[in-house]
C-alpha cells in the first residue's frame, strides 16, 4: 500500500512514514526521466541536488544510465549528461513502437547494460601508489623519497592545522605526528 501512497503524494509531504523512501525513489526516477523534457536550466539543479544526496560519482552513474534507457526507447533527449553525446529528437520508428507496446519497450530497456562510471581515484588506484610501488620494487633510494613524502605530508598537516580552528588539537591526536615531526625535522 505504501507504493500507492508514495505515488499519490510525489513532490509533497508523504502520506505515511513508510511511504517516504518509496516516494523519494519515485521522485528521483522521475527527475532523471526529465532529461527528455528539460534543458540544462532546469535539469542541472536537479542533478546537483541528486549529487548532494548521493555523491557526484553515483549521480553521474544514475543520470547516464537514465539517459541510455531514454535513448533505447527512441525518446528524445533534451539535456545530455553523457560526454560525447548530444541531445536527440524522437526516433520516429522506435519511439512509437515502444510507447504502444509494453513488451517492445521492456525488451529495449532490458538490452541496456548497466555501465558504471569509473570510480573516483583513491590512494590504491592513484598514480602516487603506482610510482611508490615501482620505486619500492626497483630498490631505489626509498628512504630519501619517503622522507620527502613525509615532509610534504607534514607541511600539509601543519598548514591545515594553522587554518582550522582547533586544528592543533587534531594534529596532536594523530598517532604518528610526533614521529613525523622528529623524522622530518630532527631539530624539533
Amino acid at each position: 500500500m505504501h507504493a500507492t501512497d508514495a505515488l499519490e503524494r510525489m513532490y509533497m509531504s508523504p502520506k505515511t512514514a513508510t511511504a517516504r523512501a518509496t516516494q523519494h525513489i519515485l521522485e528521483v526516477c522521475h527527475d532523471l526521466d526529465l532529461l527528455r523534457c528539460y534543458g540544462p536550466d532546469k535539469m542541472v539543479p536537479k542533478l546537483e541536488r541528486l549529487a548532494g544526496e548521493l555523491s557526484e560519482h553515483l549521480a553521474t552513474q544514475l543520470s547516464q544510465h537514465a539517459e541510455r534507457l531514454i535513448r533505447a526507447t527512441g525518446d528524445r533527449v533534451i539535456h545530455s549528461v553523457t560526454d560525447g553525446l548530444h541531445p536527440v529528437p524522437y526516433n520516429p520508428e522506435l519511439f512509437p513502437a515502444c510507447s504502444l507496446d509494453a513488451t517492445r519497450c521492456w525488451e529495449a530497456l532490458s538490452a541496456v547494460a548497466w555501465a558504471p562510471v569509473a570510480a573516483p581515484p583513491s590512494l590504491a588506484t592513484s598514480l602516487y601508489k603506482q610510482l611508490y610501488n615501482a620505486i619500492k620494487e626497483s630498490n631505489q633510494e626509498l628512504e630519501y623519497l619517503t622522507t620527502g613524502l613525509l615532509l610534504a605530508v607534514h607541511n600539509l598537516v601543519e598548514a591545515y592545522c594553522q587554518v582550522r580552528p582547533g586544528g592543533w588539537v587534531l594534529c596532536r591526536r594523530l598517532t604518528c605526528y610526533q614521529s613525523f615531526h622528529a623524522r622530518v625535522h630532527p631539530v624539533c
